[in-house]
């Protein structure tokens, strides 16, 4: 983490009252898995990989193959890798593109569920644009889990 997240999840972590006691006594520990635990209340995120087997798993493939090939195409291109980032603007605009029309509604909102995840309470400190709904979900800056090293880190940034 650079210093400029520590600080800022040093604040977070003194400004939460549920931390208050594992602050006073150093219990690092607790505090890692309190703000790698979900964000209360639901805080939405786009994953930043959406593997092939997930987007197959999504597919009401009736639909897809009822699209023309040029979209069907667009399609194979976008999973020419084992994953795509749909935290990428121009990868959703894909999705949308490609299954424009009232046809391709279905399997828009399916892609669009899919590339979403609820974030911790760490991720959703640095989220960098979003508000956090599954109509809006937030950009991450960071993503992942803390340890108690970074914990021990935060509270000694200054």
């Amino acid at each position: 983490m650079t210093n400029a997240q520590l600080l800022t999840l040093k604040v977070a972590i003194l400004a939460d009252p549920a931390l208050t006691a594992h602050v006073t006594i150093g219990n690092h520990t607790a505090i890692a898995e309190y703000m790698n635990a979900a964000a209360v209340p639901d805080y939405w995120v786009w994953r930043t990989s959406l593997s092939r087997a997930q987007i197959y798993d999504a597919m009401d493939w009736t639909t897809f193959i009822a699209r023309s090939q040029g979209e069907r195409d667009a399609f194979a291109t976008i999973l020419a890798n084992d994953s795509v980032n749909p935290s990428r603007a121009n990868v959703r605009q894909a999705f949308i593109d490609i299954f424009s029309g009232v046809g391709g509604a279905s399997l828009r909102t399916a892609l669009n569920t899919a590339s979403q995840r609820q974030a911790n309470r760490t991720e959703k400190l640095f989220v960098a644009s979003g508000t956090g709904t599954t109509g809006d979900p937030g950009v991450m800056s960071f993503q992942g889990f803390i340890t108690h090293e970074d914990v021990a880190n935060a509270l000694a940034a200054v």
